[in-house]
């Protein structure tokens, strides 16, 4: 008896091209793998399934006909507005703090402590351009700004 592929548990593995392959009858096969075959796929763990499943058996997701393309996190430049600075440690935290729960987009330059201490700087606070107005706003509420 010869088969196209070797499966387990439902998952399937083609044989690599002209290279002879054990089936699952144990018997040696030297056909080429044809793609021509209803193959399924996991779109989480991107296991291959021959035709007849329709649930990966590790992550219990439906299966898919196609992988979905894989999408990359988009990288672009973010103009940043000084808003704020401050020395003291305790100001930084409150703020990150309140900002994270505002869902406002930030960044502490300057923010380690030894830098602020020791080297006398000031720990900048940047806000999305677009979010000026309203990091401005809030930082008046809390008694930051005048």
């Amino acid at each position: 008896m010869e088969t196209d592929s070797v499966t387990s548990c439902g998952v399937l593995y083609p044989p690599l091209c002209g290279i002879v392959q054990l089936t699952n009858s144990a018997a040696l096969s030297f056909r080429n793998w044809s793609f021509t075959n209803n193959i399924m796929f996991c779109p989480k763990c991107k296991s291959e399934y021959r035709d007849g499943f329709y649930k990966c058996a590790d992550c219990g997701v439906d299966l898919v006909v196609q992988i979905p393309p894989e999408v990359e996190d988009e990288v672009g430049y973010v103009d940043l507005v000084e808003v704020y600075s401050t020395y003291r440690q305790g100001d930084i935290a409150f703020i990150k703090s309140v900002f994270d729960g505002e869902g406002i987009t930030y960044y502490f330059e300057v923010e380690s402590s030894i830098m602020l201490i020791a080297g006398g700087a000031y720990a900048r606070l940047l806000v999305k351009a677009e979010e000026v107005q309203r990091a401005r706003e809030i930082l008046q509420e809390l008694g930051f700004l005048q």
